[in-house]
């Protein structure tokens, strides 16, 4: 509970002049209701009394309506300050878990699955919410009816209201065994819903594969048997939440009846023979006395609903906790130079040696290179020998050893972030598209800006732009989850358009024509020439024919560098990268000569 109250502070201390007025709107309300019970003790006293006049009556009707419309009125107030002011600081929170996400590393991604994020950036922050509007009007208006109600029952009888109240004495325990059942319950919920929402975002991102499979009938038993425990969790709680209530409706009915039984042998028919501080009552005061006490049945009938919601919110809390006390592993420092405002492009790497987090093999050894600004280079190398850990260490998206990457003569780390990677353009092999406008995804990087023509050019130079064409909504066409309605080549494609549009000083293009036939890229190589001798370059591919015109290639295998040099001269001299060549011209030779057969 103190992770809760300390997380939501900071978030309230910013409207903490709408909770101030919530609050005073929901102890006004309280006190005109609370009001409105003695007045119609005393309407009735009066209906009673020998000086009734009919006429007289719509006094106290003008005044019980008078009192009952102006609480209905700071009910309102009180519900638009308050539950208005959760709304915007979840507005607020979710921006901020929003940002906290968007700054770790992909060393968090690698390890945590996108249903559970989902989940905590939707459900968990939700609950937080509901504490923050419900959670707090709701105990200020139980406190508020409860001090004015019990206020106005003490000056009409302490004795009858110390007897009434005595069944209330459970309800500490009560509160006590239900906070502690109805928090681990709910932590176990959130937990499992993070399971059970991660299982389904799976089951349908890869629904492909299991029609593919015939794995329909394993994935609704799978999906079933979680949600049957959703469902038993659940349950569980609802139990607890629904013990709650009787036990209160039970002592709550104790106590009026105990108000009758004691009251009752009090009453007295003339008002003017009521004693101030005694037990006597008039008939109206009881009336009132019972309404008044009545008053608190719903508030304290809510405390169940509050108790159950505070820890709800403190168990996602701590789920929320777990992500946002996780520091951003790359980041700005007290190293960064703040002077540095563009990046030229000139890259080297200085005696490298890499493993990535919570791995112990070297995903590189002892890299050595120096790309000038302005220059192409070549990686090539069997799978797994650290040709795309190259890239990522470029944009410091694992965080290199100090000392080992520069740019422009400056140690990596210590050049700003934004500036980095604003002047990098990366494309991956595994491309990544967003459900919406072609145009608007080739922009993705020009800061919300959807420019048509740069869309048009970087998609020429791409050799997109003719299919993009023929589509019917052309450049305005929306895309699918992930850019589903294109083909893998024509996604890979626009990735590269993409990049090009941010007209970045590094270009790296990460296996960026895998999914090409070899066509297709040595016409996409030879418009990008142009776009290449403008910019340094890195491309990493498996295949020669992207890295053959690079100024310089270097070979890796096992992570370190086992040849570099030119096209030219590597193909003539003995070794892994003569071997790929000479198996890849085969591969051809072989691929050209079946459609003849």
């Amino acid at each position: 509970m103190r992770d809760l109250f300390r997380l939501l502070f900071p978030y309230c201390l910013r409207h903490k002049w709408k909770y101030v007025l919530g609050a005073a709107t929901v102890v006004l309300s309280a006190m005109l209701n609370t009001d409105a019970q003695v007045w119609i003790g005393r309407a009735v006293d009066y209906v009673f009394s020998a000086d009734m006049r009919f006429g007289g009556i719509w006094f106290y009707v003008a005044t019980i309506g008078g009192l009952i419309g102006g609480a209905a009125l700071a009910q309102y107030f009180q519900r638009l300050l308050l539950i208005i002011t959760s709304r915007n600081i979840e507005f607020e929170m979710r921006n901020d878990f929003f940002a906290h996400l968007s700054r770790l590393s992909p060393s968090f991604y690698d390890r945590m699955k996108t249903g559970d994020i989902i989940s905590r950036a939707t459900t968990d922050i939700d609950q937080m919410r509901t504490a923050l509007g419900p959670g707090i009007m709701h105990p200020i208006m139980t406190l508020g009816t409860a001090c004015v109600s019990v206020f106005a029952m003490w000056r009409m009888s302490p004795t009858v209201t110390l007897i009434c109240f005595t069944p209330m004495l459970i309800l500490p325990i009560l509160v006590r065994v239900m906070a502690n059942l109805l928090y681990t319950r709910s932590l176990r919920i959130q937990e499992h819903f993070s399971l059970f929402s991660g299982r389904i975002q799976e089951s349908i991102a890869g629904v492909r594969v299991v029609r593919s499979f015939v794995q329909e009938g394993h994935e609704l038993d799978t999906l079933d048997e979680m949600n049957r425990r959703n469902f038993d969790l659940n349950m569980s709680r609802a139990r607890i939440d629904a013990a709650f209530g009787p036990i209160l409706v039970t002592a709550f009915t104790l106590g009026i009846i105990l108000i009758i039984w004691v009251s009752s042998r009090f009453v007295v028919s003339d008002p003017s023979m009521v004693v101030p501080g005694s037990r006597s009552l008039t008939k109206g005061q009881l009336l009132s006395f019972v309404l008044l006490y009545r008053n608190l049945f719903w508030p304290l009938m809510g405390l169940g609903w509050i108790l159950s919601i505070y820890q709800r919110a403190a168990a996602s809390t701590r789920r929320l906790m777990l992500i946002w006390s996780i520091p951003p592993a790359i980041a700005d420092s007290d190293e960064t130079d703040r002077t540095v405002e563009r990046v030229l492009g000139e890259i080297e790497f200085r005696d490298l040696t890499f493993a990535f987090p919570k791995t112990e093999a070297d995903a590189l050894k002892n890299v050595s290179f120096r790309l000038p600004a302005g220059k192409t280079l070549g990686i090539v190398g069997p799978v797994g020998s650290g040709k795309s850990t190259i890239a990522h260490l470029v944009a410091r998206l694992y965080d290199p050893p100090a000392g080992t990457v520069f740019v422009d003569g400056r140690d990596v780390r210590t050049i700003p972030l934004d500036v980095l990677r604003q002047s990098i353009g990366m494309v991956f092999q595994e491309t990544y598209l967003f459900s919406d406008t072609i145009a608007a995804n080739i922009c993705f990087g020009l800061r919300g800006e959807t420019d048509a023509q740069k869309a048009a050019d970087a998609a020429r130079i791409a050799s997109v732009d003719a299919e993009i064409e023929e589509l019917p909504a052309q450049y305005e066409s929306r895309l699918g989850e992930r850019g589903v309605n294109l083909s893998g080549g024509q996604k890979q494609r626009v990735s590269l358009a993409r990049a090009i549009a941010c007209d970045p000083k590094i270009l790296i293009l990460d296996d960026a024509f895998a999914s090409v036939d070899t066509h297709t890229e040595e016409r996409i190589l030879g418009q990008l020439r142009d776009v290449i001798r403008q910019r340094t370059a890195i491309l990493i591919s498996h295949r020669i024919s992207t890295v053959q015109m690079a100024d310089e290639i270097v070979v890796l295998d096992g992570g370190a560098i086992v040849q570099r040099g030119r096209h030219e001269d590597l193909v003539r001299t003995e070794g892994l990268y003569a071997d790929i060549y000479r198996r890849q011209l085969l591969e051809e030779a072989v691929d050209e000569e079946e459609p003849e057969r």
